[in-house]
Parts: structure tokens; C-alpha cells; sequence
């Protein structure tokens, strides 16, 4: 939660934890530890012969997640009245967006995220996005200003990044 949500640590006796650690533990009802789940994680779309192109990108973006996310990336919030509501289409930039410490900031994560969920309606199975429209999206996204992550230069994967 820190680190893609700028949030705070929860206490670890908190009744909050406690429910996080309830819902996680249901989530593994059934799971064997180690074992591959079809369609976990941001997905595995092969990289690009080019660099990722953040005009084209703009352009994808425009038809296909504007809606929305907004022409801002300022997503759609519950309640306008209400921010503490939280967001029914989350932000993808700005200062309620996640922060440059988030798994999504690495562009090979949006990208495969992007390829397997979005637009609305798509999944793993059937992308509406290309593999190229993807990687672009990702890039023009990954352009925008966020919040920073506060410590980020003694991250592990900060300093992997250099």
C-alpha cells in the first residue's frame, strides 16, 4: 500500500491488517504454494524491436482509455464530494495516481497490465490492444507526473534500474 498508493504502514495488529491478511489467506483457498495461476500477474507480451513510441501512444490512449481515465488521467472518483471515497476508474497520473515507486511505474509492467485488462472488457485471453498499442500507452502514461516515493534511491529495484 506504501508503495503504489502512497499510503502508511498498517499496524500489524490493527483490525485492518487483520482483515487484509483474512482476505489474502482466502484468496490462497485451494492454491498449492509455488503454483502458476492462468491469468495472475500483469501478463507476458514480447518486447518491442523499437522503443515504445509515447505520440503513438497519445493517440491510443485518446481512443481507448480516455473515457475512463479522463483526458488527464484524473480517473473517475466515487463521489466528487467526496475523494475519501476513493475511485471507481483509478487515476493513472497526477497527485492521486500512483507513485513512482509502484510496480506500475516500470514500463514493462504497464504494458503487460495494459495488453491483458484494459480497455474495459478485455482480459488475458482476448487483448483489445496490440502488443505494440500497448507498450505505447504504456510509455505516454509513464511520461506524466506523479507522486515521488519518498527514499526511492535506497530501493532494491532503483538501484537495478541504473
Amino acid at each position: 500500500m506504501t508503495r503504489s498508493m502512497n499510503g502508511r504502514p498498517l499496524p500489524v495488529q490493527s483490525p485492518d491488517m487483520q482483515a487484509l491478511a483474512a482476505y489474502v489467506n482466502f484468496l490462497s483457498t485451494g492454491v498449492t504454494p509455488g503454483e502458476q495461476i492462468p491469468g495472475h500477474g500483469a501478463g507476458a507480451i514480447p518486447n518491442l524491436d523499437r522503443a515504445a513510441d509515447p505520440k503513438h501512444g497519445k493517440l491510443v490512449y485518446a481512443r481507448a482509455c480516455l473515457d475512463c481515465h479522463n483526458t488527464n488521467g484524473s480517473g473517475i472518483a466515487r463521489s466528487p464530494q467526496a475523494l475519501s471515497l476513493g475511485y471507481a476508474v483509478p487515476p493513472l497520473w497526477g497527485a492521486d495516481s500512483f507513485n513512482d515507486g509502484a510496480g506500475m511505474a516500470r514500463l514493462i509492467t504497464l504494458a503487460n497490465f495494459l495488453h491483458s485488462n484494459m480497455p474495459h472488457g478485455a482480459d488475458y485471453r482476448n487483448p483489445m490492444l496490440s502488443d505494440e498499442e500497448a507498450w505505447d500507452v504504456a510509455a505516454y502514461v509513464e511520461l506524466q507526473a506523479r507522486p515521488h516515493k519518498t527514499g526511492l534511491e535506497h530501493d532494491f529495484f532503483f538501484g537495478l534500474a541504473r
